[in-house]
């Protein structure tokens, strides 16, 4: 098992007993077996009155496992601090010293200077006193090779501990052992890291799409960063975040200032914003359900373009500005963009113009509906415009996300078998003023005169109501399959769901238990 898989392998998953079968017990036999090994190799060159040197050399390589074994050690002692914030963690690297200590032991104190060892008195090499003498010799300077050997050695890893004990360490926090800054072997360990998490870093940390501002305050280290990134909901994993900006060599690059994010950015993109700092820019964000002038006036709220320049493009300025859009030859002749401008977050330009966003909001359109969606829709009769009509009004109708498919699939009923829609909604758009653009329905506005009005005219509307989200137009492609003719505001529950009925009686039952209120 190499290091880095070590490392791998408790990343976020490590606990006690973990650590014991696969990291401490595994490293503390590897290292008291290489030390083992230098204490047979000292019998042999003892035996075979081979020059100190050769031992030497010998040792210079072997000790080099203490060092490894205590870097590894590091490693696993980081993971475990960041889960459990426990400070004896740090005893752990006290076990490379068990190898040296035993082997010292071994060989200075329970073998005397003469006398045989595991491999006899020594060959016949050469006289049997020469032998002795040279032996001696080698073993003496061998014990001073042994000894200088394993201070320095323990004196190189106190001090890459310490450097990982000061480089990991934030103001005010315990003990964090960083990677260090061992040459080649800090970047292969991140490399590898980093790959086993490749999913891990193209996954946002949520789905919430509001613009965050994130500030950078000078003197902040990657790590407290991360951390706030992560209190912020913004990155997932802190870690993962800190070791991919260490490893890019992004940290360096970050400065102080305020950046906008949002939750929906995987971490190298957030890497990449926090480089460039803000930007000037328009953000707007248009819900769902409003209708073509409740959008005008949310983006003259929210950017410099005003209600009237954007309501006069998207209601008939559109037709002259060389729009190329296929499904735009759908829309009527003397038809808005209602219903086409796509609910959701844009980010523009400070000097962005009205062509600028609505021409955001259509391509977001055509990337949104998709090619499927459309065939579904045709299979049941319904052109794009049609589709979209009939979402505006599923948009309006339902509350819960759980409902859309089956008030859709009303719809479809009541449109496949040639019965009025009467769908409240629509009347509500055809009185509405801009005082309010969506009053409260009564039973006297059935009677309302309008080509809009669902309870006297056959079929769908004239067109789109309101700009419907991708739920509900996914919902008017693919209904539910149901036998639901009706439905109504279950008054009793009160939650925004709804009773469905699959007779006129059904829901005639449903009104009157509601007390005569709106069917």
């Amino acid at each position: 098992m190499t290091f880095s898989q070590l490392y791998l392998s408790f990343n976020g998953r490590i606990g006690r007993k973990m650590f014991w079968l696969k990291g401490a017990l595994p490293l503390t036999a590897l290292n008291i077996f290489v030390w083992l090994v230098t204490s047979f190799i000292y019998d042999f060159i003892y035996a075979h009155g081979w020059s100190a040197l050769v031992f030497g050399a010998v040792m210079v390589l072997l000790v080099c496992s203490l060092l490894l074994t205590w870097v590894g050690l590091a490693l696993v002692v980081k993971r475990l601090h960041d889960r459990e914030k426990s400070g004896w963690w740090i005893l752990i690297l006290l076990i490379p010293v068990v190898g040296p200590i035993w082997a010292l032991v071994e060989i200075g104190f329970l073998k005397g200077n003469d006398g045989p060892n595991r491999f006899g008195e020594g060959p016949g090499l050469v006289s049997l006193e020469t032998a002795k003498t040279a032996s001696r010799t080698a073993k003496s300077m061998g014990r001073v090779v042994l000894f200088l050997a394993t201070v320095v050695v323990l004196a190189f890893a106190g001090f890459f501990v310490y450097r990982f004990l000061q480089r990991g360490m934030p103001t005010g926090s315990g003990i964090d052992i960083g990677l260090g800054e061992v040459p080649g072997a800090n970047d292969v360990l991140i490399k590898a890291y980093l790959d086993a998490n490749t999913e891990k870093l193209q996954q946002p940390a949520g789905s919430d799409d509001t613009p965050v501002t994130f500030a950078v305050y000078l003197g902040e280290t990657a790590t407290d960063i991360a951390t706030r990134l992560q209190d912020a909901d913004l990155v997932s994993d802190a870690e993962l975040f800190r070791r991919y900006v260490q490893y890019h060599g992004i940290d360096a690059k970050i400065e102080a200032g305020e950046f906008t994010l949002r939750q929906t950015m995987t971490i190298p993109e957030i890497a990449e914003a926090l480089q460039k700092g803000r930007i000037a820019e328009q953000v707007v964000t248009i819900q769902e359900g409003l209708r073509l002038e409740q959008v005008a006036a949310t983006v003259a709220e929210q950017t410099t373009t005003s209600e009237a320049e954007f309501l006069a493009l998207a209601t008939a300025g559109w037709r002259t500005a060389g729009l190329s859009y296929d499904f735009l030859a759908e829309v009527p002749p003397d038809a808005s963009l209602e219903g086409f401008l796509f609910p959701e977050t844009y980010r523009l330009p400070e000097n962005a113009k009205a062509m600028d966003l609505l021409t955001r909001m259509l391509d977001e359109f055509d990337a949104r509906v998709t090619p499927e969606m459309r065939a579904a829709a045709a299979g049941r009769g319904l052109s794009l415009y049609d589709l979209v009509t009939l979402a505006s009004i599923v948009e309006r109708e339902a509350v819960l996300d759980e409902e859309r498919p089956s008030i859709a699939g009303v719809y479809h009923n009541r449109l496949r078998d040639g019965w009025l829609l009467g769908a409240c909604p629509t009347v509500q758009y055809a009185i509405g003023t801009p005082e309010n653009w969506w009053p409260q329905f009564t039973l006297e506005m059935t009677e309302v005169e309008s080509p809009y009005n669902t309870y006297l005219n056959l079929g769908l509307p004239p067109g789109p109501i309101c700009s419907p989200g991708l739920a509900s137009i996914e919902a008017s492609a693919y209904p539910a399959d149901t036998d639901y003719y009706y439905f109504l505001a279950d008054c009793i529950k009160n939650d925004g769901s709804h009773l469905f009925a699959v007779t006129e009686q059904e829901h005639l039952d449903h009104y009157a238990m509601c007390g005569g209120g709106v069917p």
